[in-house]
């Protein structure tokens, strides 16, 4: 898990410092925000998002029943996906925030080469602390769940 001043540092730097890019920032910033896995973070797509009421809707499994349910989100991200969806040329409600070359979803690979190259540049040795893409969310629901 992250420690406060950790996630303050990395999450809240001005510009994309220490991330590769816009997309990345978002990524984690999503996470942490909202405590979604990495995994439904990158299932999203532009209709599960109502950025005038700032939530996101998606769908959980609820002991082997899917239930809809309704995520509300810091006003920070909404900048962040206002100028995503500016920058980005996939903003059909049916594609996705986060894709790969082909209009999919990006790939868990990416998703941890860009984890592993935000890590080194702020220093952390994700390693011997066992951190994931996933310890965003953790560290969240850890403070604020």
């Amino acid at each position: 898990m992250f420690n406060r001043e950790e996630v303050k540092n990395i999450l809240n730097r001005e510009g994309m410092f220490p991330f590769p890019s816009l997309d990345t920032k978002l990524f984690f910033s999503l996470s942490y925000y909202t405590g979604l896995s990495i995994e439904t973070v990158r299932e999203l797509r532009w209709g599960n998002l109502d950025l005038d009421k700032e939530k996101i809707r998606t769908v959980k499994v609820d002991g082997g029943d899917l239930e809809e349910v309704e995520i509300f989100f810091d006003h920070a991200l909404t900048s962040l996906l206002i100028e995503l969806k500016e920058n980005s040329h996939t903003i059909a409600d049916t594609e996705y925030l986060f894709t790969d070359p082909n209009g999919g979803p990006v790939s868990i690979e990416t998703i941890q080469k860009n984890f592993e190259l935000t890590m080194e540049t702020e220093g952390i040795d994700f390693c011997k602390r066992k951190l994931t893409p996933n310890s965003f969310r953790r560290t969240y629901n850890f403070w604020y769940a």
